[in-house]
């Protein structure tokens, strides 16, 4: 994540999709795609996350996990669980399901059209899993379980996965509503990290930036 500068710090602050002003920007996008060993391990990590969580709630008959990716950003997330082999858990191996933007209604077959994820739930079959890259005040990822909701899927059944939680209150609301929320990293975390691996910029000076930045924008 390092090596691939999945975390950005910009001196002139941005504006995120929640409102706030940040100087500090988590990628997950070409940055994972464009790497196989990076988006390997990530899967990996992920993977094993999921299929820990499956045999901890083992009940009837052996199901697939499948993750669905809130897009579009987490689309990349998701597809890197097919990287973990679960048969240390004797777990069927995770596949992942993708979810629109938009709806599709002028073309495909009919039964694709009006629904925001491929593929209809059946949980006699699978235990399904949502995947988030970043969460800030939760609001597009609740945006996206209201969706997927709708699609069929029981998501306060559902485990939600974040792979980094900005701690600017969005998931402690999310899990106020009722959600499953695993997060993976935490920003801060991330960051210290950084320091300690002496990466170009990243020092006890920024980690401070970080820390004060999170709590003079507290969202939710």
């Amino acid at each position: 994540m390092a090596k691939h500068k999945m975390l950005l710090w910009t001196e002139t602050p941005f504006i995120l999709k929640s409102g706030v002003p940040s100087h500090i920007y988590f990628q997950g996008r070409e940055d994972l795609t464009d790497n196989p060993t990076l988006l390997s391990r990530c899967g990996r990590l992920i993977g094993k996350r999921v299929c820990e969580l499956v045999g901890n709630n083992v009940e009837g008959p052996p199901r697939q996990p499948l993750v669905i990716g809130v897009p579009t950003a987490a689309n990349g997330f998701a597809a890197s669980v097919t990287h973990y082999d679960p048969r240390s858990f004797g777990i069927f191996r995770p596949g992942y399901r993708v979810m629109r933007e938009k709806l599709k209604e002028s073309h495909g077959a009919s039964g694709h059209k009006g629904f925001w994820v491929n593929g209809r739930p059946d949980p006699s079959r699978h235990v399904y899993f949502t995947i988030e890259n970043v969460v800030t005040s939760g609001a597009s990822l609740h945006q996206a379980l209201l969706r997927i909701e709708s699609d069929g899927y029981d998501t306060k059944a559902m485990t939600h996965l974040v792979f980094i939680d900005r701690q600017q209150g969005g998931v402690a609301k999310l899990r106020h509503d009722e959600y499953q929320i695993e997060t993976l990293f935490e920003l801060l975390d991330a960051v210290w990290v950084l320091t300690q691996l002496g990466e170009k910029g990243w020092d006890v000076d920024r980690l401070a930036k970080v820390e004060n930045e999170i709590r003079a924008h507290q969202v939710a």
